[in-house]
């Protein structure tokens, strides 16, 4: 047992994190939801597959340790003041409509009395995807219509909406990068256009209606939850599941549940069939994880196209080695089809992408929110308005955004001075370090947020010194 806690605390310490020392306490009406996807009898190879006897373990773990299940009725009723939930309260969540739901997970829900949300995508029960060569692992089986309407009749389960047939990636651009489905206007690669947000927004309304009417009709339910397939959407989304009566959505987001605000539910995602030890960290903790987040500021993109294409690939090598928590690229007026290939490069190296804005291309906010699978703005030495930092958020909610003020989620700090008044640090400030003895100043006195644009080995998240890095 020591062996397993002391590999995970170091896997989590080779990415930049560490887990606090003490439990993480709990607010009145507080609960955590679980995101669970196929649990077969064996996981092999699939990172969002638990095994059966694994979920057995975790639910035994919860009910030994005072942990309570609770439905999505109770935090309903818990909001219009009915009831309390109880304390260390748990949601139980499974996506995506496989059938080891029916097989494996229903006849154990019912054996600890455990209720749960079933969200499935209505489309692959009328016929599953197919899996690419190779990939079969990947793809568990698809419950049938059949088994979902004996999973429907269990008072244990709410059905909630997964998508009709957005749960896959469409195409980003001409260089065929692709991203999520739902948040994204695709490129139309025949007519050589993107889609026009008309487009856009008729595809979205259409695929949950689907989605709603396929429930009712087959399941004689009404849903009223709608999970967004990999955690991604916008509130343009939002806006309509709910004109469509879906009036609460659920995301994977970070952050914690009350009750006085059930429209939004934040879950965590269990992934990589997480051991005895590592399920009961993650429990104890609320999945808190304290990492620090460095900025590097790209010159790549004031390079002109022609060297841009010829050397993108040794540019996105050299940033996954050195590892930052965003690398921030400039905009570069007409030039968006190549940007955009550039943040799909990043993205798949694990990397976040932040664009860079002039006061000439702020116009532009809106464009690049749906065009580019991005995760933030920066707005250079002026601030942005409120109507542009709400422009961004619309289409990009988690994104975050950087600026000298105002609405932003972080401002840039120039200022050497400001590193020796410790109440300044606990404000959302970005240090920029432009030289060494700086940033290891910088370091030294607990800053959590560091820019730079140069290329220090010590600007990688992975030799942050620890110390101070532990929630008190």
């Amino acid at each position: 047992m020591i062996c397993r806690l002391l590999i995970y605390f170091l896997g989590l310490i080779s990415y930049g994190q560490m887990l606090p020392l003490a439990d993480a306490s709990w607010e009145k009406n507080e609960y955590i939801s679980l995101c669970y996807h196929d649990v077969p009898l064996r996981v092999d190879g699939d990172p969002y597959a638990v095994d059966l006897e694994s979920l057995v373990d975790q639910i035994e773990y919860l009910l030994r340790h005072e942990y309570n299940f609770i439905s999505f009725q109770d935090v309903i009723d818990a909001n219009k003041g009915l009831k309390n939930l109880p304390s260390k309260a748990v949601l139980m969540t499974f996506d995506d409509g496989y059938e080891s739901f029916h097989d494996n997970i229903l006849p154990i829900l019912e054996l600890y009395r455990v209720p749960a949300v079933f969200a499935i995508v209505s489309s692959w029960i009328q016929q599953a995807p197919k899996a690419p060569r190779g990939k079969e692992k990947l793809y568990p089986k698809i419950i049938s219509l059949e088994k979902l309407k004996r999973v429907a009749k269990s008072p244990l389960v709410e059905i909630s909406c997964h998508s009709h047939n957005m749960h896959k990636a469409v195409q980003l651009n001409r260089y065929k990068n692709t991203a999520a489905s739902l948040p994204t206007r695709q490129y139309l690669g025949l007519e050589d256009r993107f889609e026009t947000f008309d487009e856009y927004h008729r595809r979205l309304k259409n695929d949950l209606q689907e989605n709603i009417d396929f429930i009712e009709r087959e399941l004689g339910l009404k849903p009223r939850i709608m999970v967004w397939p990999y955690g991604k959407y916008n509130r343009l989304a939002v806006e309509t599941a709910k004109e469509l009566g879906l009036a609460y959505h659920y995301t994977l987001n970070k952050g914690e549940n009350l009750s006085n605000q059930p429209d939004h539910t934040k879950r965590k995602l269990i992934v990589n069939n997480p051991n005895g030890a590592g399920f009961a960290l993650l429990m104890q903790t609320k999945f808190y994880m304290d990492y620090r987040k460095t900025f590097y500021f790209s010159n790549f993109n004031k390079n002109d196209l022609a060297w841009r294409k010829l050397h993108l690939d040794s540019f996105v090598e050299s940033m996954f080695k050195l590892k930052p928590s965003y690398v921030v690229l400039d905009y570069v007026p007409g030039d968006l089809q190549f940007l955009s290939h550039s943040c799909r490069a990043l993205n798949m190296r694990n990397m976040s992408v932040l664009i860079s804005l002039s006061k000439n291309d702020r116009a532009k906010i809106s464009d690049l929110a749906q065009l580019l699978d991005l995760d933030g703005l920066v707005f250079k030495d002026y601030l942005p308005l409120p109507e542009e930092v709400l422009a961004f958020k619309y289409y990009r909610p988690k994104g975050i955004v950087i600026g000298a003020g105002g609405d932003c989620d972080y401002q840039l700090c120039y200022d050497e001075s400001e590193l020796d008044q410790k109440s300044e640090l606990l404000k959302k400030k970005i240090f920029f370090s432009d030289n060494e003895s700086r940033l290891l100043k910088s370091l030294s006195l607990g800053v959590k947020y560091i820019a730079s644009d140069k290329e220090y080995k010590c600007l990688s998240n992975k030799v942050f010194p620890m110390k101070g890095y532990f929630k008190k």
